[in-house]
């Protein structure tokens, strides 16, 4: 069992003006012992995860599908605070390759929702425990659907579900897993493409921003949109949520 010498007490410094540094270890094996435990004692090694597209956080894990095989989904050890994100090459989900790539990812509740550019798939479950065992991840099951999402800046959790843009529009995947069209107050828009989505805080709206400039809200209490436009944008770049206000990048 291996465990480190260097403590809050026993400091090693490099000594980059010379080739080595020599240290003599005086630690008799009791306080050794109680120090920290090398971590691969108890866990699978953690290695830096590959290019990643489609980030999405779920269940206290950082998700993301492979650019060099963006039908596998790498998902990282879950997080502890103060700590860095970690990977290991056995923590993958494979997707079916059926219909291309993995476009998009978002979660809702206890499921995970998977992206292609016509077709949505789902997983549930915790993952595996930092050594690889008690992995409980299912398998990633098909929703009966026509649609999917073509860009995941569109992708947001909204009241009702997960709201996306698809090809043919702004649809909503309801809690109950069943895909349904939601923007036909906005067709008129559908040729834009989304470049960021949130929920506004203290409103009922969920907001689409534009690259044209305009941005799309859905109020989920009225059900019903509307538009607007900032001043001095003409073309938005994306969104997010800053000091409790809705702010967007200009182009």
């Amino acid at each position: 069992v291996y465990y480190a010498i260097a403590g809050a007490t026993t400091l090693i410094y490099n000594d980059t003006t010379v080739d080595a540094v020599t240290y003599v270890d005086s630690m008799t094996d009791t306080s050794l012992q109680s120090g920290r435990m090398l971590y691969t004692q108890s866990e699978v090694d953690n290695i830096p995860g590959p290019p990643m597209d489609n980030l999405v956080v779920y269940r206290n894990r950082l998700m993301g599908a492979w650019s060099e095989q963006p039908t596998a989904v790498w998902y990282s050890k879950q997080v502890i605070p103060g700590t860095a994100v970690a990977f290991n090459d056995t923590f993958v989900q494979n997707i079916d390759p059926t219909n291309g790539a993995v476009t998009a990812m978002g979660w809702m509740d206890d499921k995970l929702a998977i992206f292609k550019r016509d077709l949505i798939f789902y997983m549930t479950g915790t993952g595996p425990a930092p050594n690889g065992s008690a992995n409980d991840f299912s398998t990633p099951i098909v929703i009966n659907t026509n649609s999917g999402c073509i860009t995941p800046k569109s992708v947001v959790t909204a009241d009702d579900g997960i709201m996306y843009q698809s090809a043919k529009g702004i649809y909503l995947l309801t809690r109950g897993l069943e895909d349904s069209y939601i923007g036909a107050g906005v067709e008129a828009y559908n040729g834009a493409n989304v470049t960021g989505a949130s929920m506004a805080p203290n409103t009922n709206e969920v907001r689409f921003a534009l690259d044209t400039g305009v941005v799309l809200t859905w109020d989920y209490f009225l059900k019903q949109w509307s538009t607007f436009t900032f001043d001095a944008s003409p073309s938005i770049a994306g969104v997010t949520i800053y000091r409790n206000l809705f702010a967007y990048a200009s182009a």
